[in-house]
């Protein structure tokens, strides 16, 4: 159960869903904690069923969320963040809208970095804002939104960053369209993701290593390989290397700046909105 609260309702954001304080985030036990696998070949291929897929998985992982990022990444995971926070351009008074933020790792990086700025963190998953630290539920407004249909004044953000969001959105091209939309004309967009080589052959390599290693912690911390597993099936039916940048630029952005880390299995894409 949500409890919403107008106590931070700001309405200068122009957001037509409320903002809600994390705090007051209740989940009701045995409702989503149940390991039992909602998977199925035809997941990926529609978007509500995709988005339907993603609120259940995170709200599985969502205590162990933090920790399954560190694991995964070899532990390289805040470091890719960091420069992902080093790539976001001051925007003074400005708007910051972090989606997919889960437990608000990005969204308080950016808050810390541009204290003036007005810093909202978006995700689908109340379980998984449940689990922001006290510091960043003290500091941050969070708002439950999905990322295709976002509850946004079009031309009001400065910048769109986010983490593993794309690749989760349910139709990654309905996501960047949003995207452009609530962006400012020249606005920007900084996401860190996985990333599929464009070589068939890395690219299999790619899968059978992401899907091993996430079965591996799937089964240590859920006795479910499939949990994390997702990561590789996802990313098999995402745009590979050649194929992002033309569907950037198909929704109406430039690729300024590509940066990619871990061998090339994880980038960073920093992207400009084209036009008004």
């Amino acid at each position: 159960m949500i409890n919403y609260t107008d106590t931070i309702l700001i309405t200068d954001y122009t957001f037509s869903h409320q903002l809600i304080n994390c705090k007051d985030i209740q989940t009701k036990p045995g409702e989503t904690n149940t390991l039992k696998s909602k998977f199925s070949e035809d997941t990926l291929s529609y978007p509500e069923k995709k988005k339907s897929y993603n609120k259940w998985l995170f709200s599985v992982v969502a205590p162990k969320y933090n920790l399954v990022t560190r694991l995964l990444s070899f532990n390289r995971d805040k470091a890719w963040k960091r420069v992902l926070l080093q790539m976001i351009p001051p925007v003074g008074k400005g708007v910051i809208l972090d989606i997919a933020s889960g437990t608000g790792d990005i969204a308080y990086g950016c808050k810390k970095r541009f204290p003036e700025a007005k810093v909202v963190a978006s995700d689908l998953s109340p379980e998984m804002v449940s689990q922001a630290p006290e510091k960043a539920k003290c500091s941050l407004p969070f708002s439950l939104q999905d990322m295709n249909h976002l509850g946004i004044k079009s031309n009001s953000v400065d910048v769109v960053c986010g983490s593993y969001a794309l690749r989760n959105a349910p139709d990654p091209g309905i996501c960047l369209t949003e995207i452009n939309r609530v962006l400012k004309p020249d606005g920007k967009v900084i996401l860190l993701d996985f990333a599929k080589f464009s070589n068939p052959i890395l690219s299999k390599a790619e899968f059978f290593f992401l899907y091993l290693w996430g079965a591996l912690w799937g089964v240590v911390l859920h006795g479910n390989p499939e949990i994390y597993s997702y990561i590789a099936k996802s990313l098999n039916r995402f745009p590979d290397n050649k194929h992002i940048i033309k569907l950037f630029r198909k929704h109406g952005f430039s690729i300024r700046k590509r940066k990619f880390f871990m061998f090339g299995v994880t980038a960073l894409y920093e992207a400009e909105k084209i036009g008004k």
